[in-house]
């Protein structure tokens, strides 16, 4: 009697517990995939799905609501999508245009909100090299996840035609409805909680995953247009810090201009150490053809192909690379211009710049003449590692040694005039 009650009560205590949804362990990650798609969005959805697969995560949810981005981008997010061992799901919740379908269209489980699009995957530039390839990727996309890949392709390319669907000369954009109808679309949910319960989820963990601070960064100065600015503001900074005597305020903020731009390169994978090598080695090369080599030879022109290869090489795709590069080049040159024509007249340039002549009008008295040391004897006071200091004519000047190191108090003989420095050399290696 006793034991059929010990077991009576069990059973109760573990519906109640089921109830309450003790025990239900399971874990859903959530990401948003909105704004543009870019290169720091792909690192950050690649992120999201590593994180979910070492917490065994039962499934990824993807919020989608993108007018498009970047090719390149939308398909490092397919792959990571595929390549994925937790089940991803894609929840159109405004619009999955261009890039966006694509990412998309490669969810296990594509579901969309009520008045809610996907299509419009026009290709920039409007070229059949781009098309081909990108109609090729939507198809295979869509054949793997077992959709109509005519419907798909014909998002890219306008010269498909489906008969009661979309006609020649027109991309095809599908509303919810017209997805569920042409079972292009796996569900409909009114709201992200239905969603859930649809999938069987409502009761696991969902934990969002958030960009971090350094994510954001990335994407912030690897934009087009943010990219353009910080080279152009690097290029003007170490223009002007060439042109002036010192290190100032314009070579620093062209450096940290030029560290932003690659560092936010790097952090989204766009760039890798060996690029960021070869801009240092080009730059390396400018500064040795402008203060060491004479003229402008191989040297200088090494060091601009370096630079501009390296800049180039960074961007994701060479029609981004042109017009940004294009626009950054004539920028500075123009900011240039009116930094040269404008800036010396200006009271920032008059403080960090020495306006007025030394003459000796001024009673400004420039370095002593000291050819008539040549050839005359002396002795070191100092050492001379191989600078030091020694006495001609009872006159304390500096010198250099000719033949390396020479101890304190040895004669020496001056053998060449450098400014207002003496070349000395031992007399007893002379004898």
């Amino acid at each position: 009697m006793r034991f059929r009650v010990i077991i009576f009560l069990l059973l109760i205590l573990i519906g109640v517990l089921t109830q309450s949804g003790f025990g239900d362990s399971g874990k859903v990650y959530v990401m948003n995939i909105t704004g543009d798609i870019d290169m720091g969005l792909a690192s950050f959805l690649e992120r999201g799905v590593v994180e979910a697969e070492k917490d065994n995560a039962e499934a990824i949810i993807l919020n989608i609501d993108t007018f498009g981005g970047l090719v390149v981008a939308a398909t490092r997010m397919r792959d990571a999508i595929f390549n994925s061992s937790v089940p991803v799901i894609t929840y159109v919740t405004g619009r999955a245009w261009s890039a966006g379908a694509l990412i998309a269209l490669a969810g296990e489980k594509l579901i969309m909100a009520p008045g809610t699009t996907i299509g419009a995957a026009e290709t920039q530039p409007d070229d059949e090299k781009f098309i081909s390839a990108l109609r090729t990727e939507f198809k295979a996309t869509a054949e793997r996840r077992g959709k109509n890949p005519d419907i798909a392709m014909a998002m890219v390319d306008k010269d498909i035609s489906i008969e009661g669907i979309i006609e020649r000369g027109k991309l095809l954009t599908l509303s919810t409805t017209d997805a569920l109808q042409h079972e292009f679309a796996d569900g409909e949910a009114l709201t992200f909680t239905a969603l859930l319960n649809d999938l069987g989820l409502g009761k696991m963990q969902v934990i969002r995953v958030e960009p971090t601070s350094v994510e954001k960064f990335a994407r912030a100065v690897t934009n087009p247009m943010l990219s353009g600015i910080l080279l152009t503001l690097g290029f003007v900074g170490l223009f002007l810090e060439v042109t002036a005597v010192g290190w100032g305020v314009p070579g620093t903020i062209g450096l940290l201009s030029l560290a932003a731009f690659f560092s936010g390169h790097f952090l989204t994978g766009a760039s890798h150490w060996s690029i960021i090598i070869l801009f240092l080695a080009g730059v390396f090369l400018l500064l040795l053809e402008i203060f060491v080599v004479p003229g402008f030879g191989i040297t200088g022109l090494g060091g601009g192909i370096g630079v501009l290869a390296s800049l180039f090489m960074t961007f994701p795709t060479t029609d981004i690379a042109m017009k940004v590069m294009a626009g950054s080049v004539t920028a500075s040159f123009i900011a240039i211009v009116i930094a040269l024509r404008f800036l010396p007249r200006s009271n920032v340039w008059h403080r960090i710049a020495l306006a007025t002549s030394e003459t000796v009008d001024l009673g400004y008295v420039g370095p002593a003449n000291r050819e008539n040391l040549l050839g005359k004897e002396g002795v070191t006071i100092t050492d001379c590692r191989p600078s030091g200091v020694v006495i001609v004519d009872d006159e304390r000047v500096d010198c250099v040694s000719e033949g390396g190191y020479l101890k304190k108090g040895v004669k020496v003989k001056v053998v060449k005039i450098e400014g207002n420095r003496l070349v000395v050399r031992s007399l007893e290696k002379e004898e």
